[in-house]
C-alpha cells in the first residue's frame, strides 16, 4: 500500500542546556534567544579531601 512521504522535520538543534560562568555570558545567551532556566551556585574546597568510596 503507498502511503505519503512524511513531512521531513527542520535540521537542526531544537533544545539546548548552556552554563554561563558569569552574568555576562548568560545576558549573551540570553540576546541571541536562549531563556534562562534558573541559577547555580558551585563551592570549591581548597583543602585536600578523600574521595569518598
Amino acid at each position: 500500500m503507498w502511503r505519503p512521504a512524511r513531512p521531513r522535520k527542520p535540521a537542526g538543534v531544537r533544545k539546548a542546556v548552556l552554563f554561563a560562568a558569569s552574568k555576562s555570558a548568560a545576558r549573551a545567551y540570553v540576546a541571541i534567544g536562549f531563556a534562562p532556566a534558573g541559577t547555580f551556585s558551585l563551592v570549591l574546597f581548597g583543602n585536600q579531601m578523600e574521595a569518598a568510596s
